[in-house]
C-alpha cells in the first residue's frame, strides 16, 4: 500500500507485503518504508510512473528502497508495481541462509 504525494514526504506512507508462491509462509515478508526522501511522478498517457526512493525496514533491519508502480488514472484502479529494489537485502537473507546450513 502506497500513499506518497512528493509535496509531503514526510507525511507519505509505503508497505509491501512479498509472500513467496513456491514456499508458501517461508520466505514471506512485509517491508514498511520508515523515510521516504524522494517522490519522482512521469507521465506516461493518462496514468504516471511513479518512483519512490527511501529506507525501510525489514524484520528491524534498515535498508534503502527503490519502488516503482504505475500510477493508474481511474480511483477504484489497483496501481501497478512496476519493480521493487531493497538493496542489501538479498545480501543479507543471503548470510542468515548460509549461516543455518552449518
Amino acid at each position: 500500500m502506497a500513499n506518497v504525494c512528493v509535496t509531503t514526504l514526510t507525511a507519505s506512507t509505503l508497505s509491501l507485503t512479498f509472500q513467496d508462491t513456491e514456499t508458501p509462509n517461508v520466505n514471506n515478508f512485509t517491508f514498511a518504508a520508515n523515510a521516504i526522501t524522494s517522490v519522482v511522478c512521469k507521465k506516461e498517457g493518462q496514468n504516471c510512473v511513479v518512483t519512490v526512493t527511501g529506507t525501510g525496514i525489514v524484520d528491524g533491519v534498515q535498508f534503502p528502497f527503490e519502488a516503482v508502480f504505475r500510477d493508474q488514472v481511474a480511483s477504484a484502479a489497483n496501481d501497478n508495481v512496476q519493480s521493487f529494489v531493497i538493496t542489501g537485502f538479498l545480501l543479507k537473507f543471503q548470510k542468515v541462509t548460509n549461516e543455518s546450513l552449518y
